[in-house]
Formats: C-alpha cells, sequence, structure tokens
C-alpha cells in the first residue's frame, strides 16, 4: 500500500521530507511534523489515492506494528540440520535476509536425525 501526504498549494515544506510512503507509520510521523511546522495548514493523507482520516491512520498503524511482531515472532531460529554442506548448511535466513551458516553441534547425541 502506498501512502501519500497532499499538500495544499503554494505551501512551503521543507525538502528532506519525503511525500510517498510504503507504510503507515511513517506517513503518520512526518504527516504531524508537517502539522506541527505549519499549524494552519490542512494537510491530506491519502492510502492508495483515497482519503484517510486521523483515526484510520492511526488503524493503520497499529495494524502494521502488530504485523511486524507477528512476523518476529514466527521466525524460526537457525538450527542445525544434516544437509550437503560438510561442516555447515544454509539452513536460515539470517537478519541481513541473506542465508546464515549454522555450524554442527559437538555432541552427537544433538544431530538431527530425519
Amino acid at each position: 500500500m502506498v501512502y501519500e501526504i497532499q499538500v495544499p498549494p503554494r505551501t512551503d515544506i521543507p525538502s528532506d521530507i519525503d511525500l510517498v510512503y510504503e507504510n503507515a507509520k511513517s506517513a503518520k510521523i512526518d504527516f504531524e511534523h508537517l502539522r506541527r511546522l505549519r499549524p494552519g495548514v490542512k494537510f491530506v493523507v491519502l492510502k492508495d489515492g483515497k482519503e484517510l482520516t486521523e483515526a484510520q491512520l492511526d488503524a493503520d498503524v497499529e495494524s502494521c506494528e502488530i504485523q511486524s511482531v507477528r512476523e518476529e515472532a514466527t521466525r524460526i531460529p537457525p538450527t542445525y540440520r544434516r544437509g550437503r554442506g560438510v561442516e555447515s548448511d544454509d539452513v536460515a535466513i539470517g537478519i541481513d535476509g541473506k542465508p546464515a551458516k549454522v555450524w554442527g553441534p559437538d555432541n552427537p547425541e544433538d544431530r538431527f536425525e530425519e
């Protein structure tokens, strides 16, 4: 989903503020910042081209936070699995999104067997 802050014509805003966002949290932060900078100006937040109320934006932020917590909570930690590698296997996705190598356990009782 794309969030966009619409600025009325002839309104000066700082150049470091991006007006198009991929998540609701970033859009809300800049929306509130713009409202503090220009208190008399009416800014509008659009979600996929449709105007959002402040309550709808807050609900989207909360939903985004819940989704990120859910994704972190369900991420499977890297564990050793016997595979094609000699000493290690690519069995998990690391924090950077690349395959993580996990070393085999020293204790033979800890080895995972199918």
